[in-house]
């Protein structure tokens, strides 16, 4: 009986780290940021749609345009395995500028301010410019022929661009007419029929 062959084989096992999950906040405003973060490490960032949301390598998403994107962080496989994926929705909200009319006028005598100055919305705050971040006191005085910047709040997302509305402070002229009108008693005149243009 001859003796037993053996044969050696070496297997190699590639173990591909798994993406993990991800974490952050999922509702973001046009132009703001937030952070999203995977429990493992080593992998790269990326969005579905890069026209409503952009992703940092380092996972800070940067909303860009009103709808829903997938943020994707993948971790490369090797050795013929397959890439592992993680992902997570952002959601972008955008709000459009408050409604108005563009010209509004005032009497100096009413000395207006921001709070008469009129907008349709939610939230409405005033700007002196159209870039300020700093909102007008509802007391400031209005400036004839100065404009006025506002901006309206929807579900914690500030509009970004602002309604314009240029100011017209007058102060009318009173009417003209005689300074001294006669009527007949037996006409019983009254008020409406002063006479004054």
């Amino acid at each position: 009986i001859g003796n037993p062959s053996t044969a050696t084989y070496t297997a190699t096992f590639t173990i591909v780290a798994d993406a993990g999950a991800l974490s952050g906040t999922q509702v973001v405003c046009v132009g703001q940021t937030t952070s999203f973060s995977s429990t493992n490490s080593g992998g790269t960032w990326s969005t579905s749609n890069s026209s409503i949301a952009t992703v940092s390598n380092t996972g800070v998403v940067t909303g860009n345009g009103s709808g829903i994107a997938t943020v994707l962080y993948t971790i490369t496989g090797t050795n013929g395995c397959a890439n592992s994926v993680a992902t997570r929705d952002i959601n972008v909200n955008s709000t459009l500028a408050p409604t108005g009319s563009s010209s509004q006028s005032f009497c100096s005598i009413n000395t207006p301010t921001v709070a008469n100055l009129a907008a349709t919305g939610t939230s409405i705050v005033w700007y002196a410019t159209n870039t300020d971040t700093t909102p007008l006191a509802t007391t400031t005085a209005l400036v004839n022929g100065s404009t006025y910047y506002a901006s309206q709040t929807v579900l914690g997302c500030e509009s970004a661009t602002r309604l314009a509305v240029t100011v017209s402070i007058g102060n009318p002229l009173a009417p003209t007419g005689s300074a001294a009108q006669s009527f007949c008693s037996i006409n019983t005149p009254t008020v409406a029929n002063l006479a004054a243009t």
